[in-house]
């Protein structure tokens, strides 16, 4: 038992390394940004029945490409 454990650390640890990588260059790329002026903007509230609509509306939408998708 104790070989499968160290035959899947040592299998392993490059996938978590590259991972590990990839996730601090992306980190990295957002900081960077967000510290630039102007990197951010400010989104006045919605209220909740304008969310419902935006909901709906989306869902007639997809509704209708759905329909149109499947009468062909």
């Amino acid at each position: 038992m104790y070989r499968l454990f160290v035959y899947c650390v040592v299998l392993l640890f490059p996938f978590s390394a590259i991972s590990y990588a990839l996730l601090s260059y992306e980190l990295t790329v957002v900081d960077v940004f967000a510290r630039l002026p102007f990197a951010s903007i400010s989104v006045p509230l919605i209220s909740i029945w304008m969310v419902v609509f935006i909901y709906i509306a989306y869902v007639f939408v997809l509704y209708l490409l759905y329909d149109t998708v499947k009468s062909d």
